[in-house]
């Protein structure tokens, strides 16, 4: 019997590329494979507070299909996801993401009016 999935999320995908340059050092860049459709829960609850307790603030569980490549960066809204573990299910051809948003810090913003001094 087969189960329908709806994938409502989306997210952006990204592979690791390695190159020498002219001067022969390794550059590392990420190219993205594009948009994926998934399935993103953020987690709740006790398992939110076993991941608090070791450090992780930010939670989340990803299921999709397989792609065909392991993904090595992924965003999700704007915002890095930062992958704890990778789990395929060769059966039904899924895969599940476990990982945890990375904070974006907040800097508190002033505005500084000019000033103009005179001296004669």
């Amino acid at each position: 019997m087969l189960k329908a999935r709806k994938y409502l999320d989306r997210v952006t995908l990204y592979a690791k590329e390695q190159e020498r340059d002219e001067y022969r050092s390794l550059t590392t860049s990420f190219v993205s494979k594009g948009e994926f459709p998934c399935d993103l829960v953020q987690v709740t609850g006790f398992r939110l507070m076993q991941y608090q307790q070791i450090g992780i603030n930010y939670p989340i569980i990803i299921e999709m299909r397989e792609v065909g490549f392991t993904p090595e960066k992924i965003e999700w809204k704007g915002q890095e996801v930062s992958i704890k573990s990778i789990v395929p299910d060769f059966r039904q051809r899924t895969m599940r993401i476990e990982g945890f948003i990375k904070e974006q810090p907040t800097y508190p913003t002033t505005t500084v009016q000019p000033t103009t001094t005179n001296e004669g």
